[in-house]
């Protein structure tokens, strides 16, 4: 019999390319979202067996229903509030799902006694400001956040290592860095711009680009090669560990539109837009992910290029059936 795997969080983004690759995998899928949306399995074949459950992590009672309805062998927690802005206008809703989901989830996973292994998807941005001299970033940096969302990803980091030591549930910890592909909101700034950039194909917008900061350096994943140290982690992590999962690589968002114009042939001009400069941005940020790669033989597989080249074909074909 297969073995059973949760992810809360299913129909997000990452949650979606994780569950699709699991069942490829052989598994036994089930998923919790906050709202679902038929139609969501339809880039993906795979997520047609997958069992979603829509639940609010932050009710109690909710969590336990479905973990006794699932009993999962593994548990994929990804469900949070991840958009930096929403974060610093709805601090207490992002403390609340970030936190508070966690702590029912860890709460209910002992109290059933149930035999599973845990994966807490936390953040690199929880390390907040750090020297380039202190980069690429270790797991032993101290977690000092500059922003509510990576706060309250600190706190939810922090939370499952406790866990992990006392009671003792068999949890850890990875702190992922930035992550783009196929199926990303256009709240985040590689999708945003390929939006644009198919918009102004599709003669549906002036050749301009609207953007913010273009300065800061990010340490850019493709979302397949997360899901597949997620995966690795849960088979060979240990038990009260924390991980980095990065590239080691630190990317301009300048050169990311760069590449996506190259791919598209286009020129255009460039809007400097207020609205989306964040209240505080790092500068440079790049992970160091040896502990993870010596520990799992994890390393990034999907080329730059073709991570923008498959996120232009999935606005390209998102709005082309608009």
């Amino acid at each position: 019999m297969s073995e059973r795997a949760l992810i809360t969080g299913v129909s997000g983004f990452v949650g979606t390319h994780l569950a699709a690759m699991l069942v490829r995998e052989g598994y036994e899928v089930a998923g919790t979202a906050a709202e679902f949306a038929s139609g969501w399995e339809d880039n993906y074949p795979e997520l047609r067996s997958v069992q979603v459950t829509t639940a609010d992590l932050t009710n109690e009672l909710a969590v336990r229903g479905v973990l006794e309805r699932t009993r999962p062998r593994h548990i994929y927690h990804l469900a949070a509030q991840s958009h930096v802005p929403t974060s610093w206008r709805q601090p207490r809703y992002t403390f609340e799902t970030n936190v508070l989901g966690t702590l029912d989830l860890l709460e209910a996973v002992n109290d059933m006694k149930l035999d599973c292994r845990i994966l807490s998807v936390c953040t690199g941005d929880a390390y907040g400001v750090v020297d380039e001299s202190q980069q690429p970033i270790r797991e032993t940096q101290p977690l000092v956040p500059g922003n509510p969302y990576a706060s309250s990803k600190a706190a939810q980091d922090l939370l499952t290592q406790q866990y992990a030591a006392s009671p003792g549930l068999d949890a850890m910890v990875t702190r992922s860095f930035s992550h783009t592909g196929p199926g990303q909101s256009d709240q985040f700034v590689c999708s945003a711009f390929a939006r644009q950039v198919v918009e102004i194909e599709l003669g549906r917008r002036e050749r301009e680009v609207s953007v913010g900061n273009l300065k800061p350096q990010r340490d850019f994943l493709d979302v397949r090669d997360v899901v597949r140290a997620y995966h690795l982690a849960m088979l060979k992590g240990e038990k009260g560990a924390v991980y980095n999962i990065a590239s080691g690589v630190a990317r301009s968002i300048e050169s990311v539109l760069q590449k996506l114009l190259e791919l598209t042939k286009l020129t255009v001009a460039i809007r400097r837009d207020p609205v989306r400069y964040r209240p505080t941005d790092l500068m440079v940020v790049r992970g160091d992910a040896t502990k993870f790669r010596e520990a799992t033989g994890w390393k990034p597989e999907i080329a730059w290029e073709q991570t923008l080249g498959d996120l232009l074909d999935y606005w390209r074909k998102r709005l082309g059936e608009k």
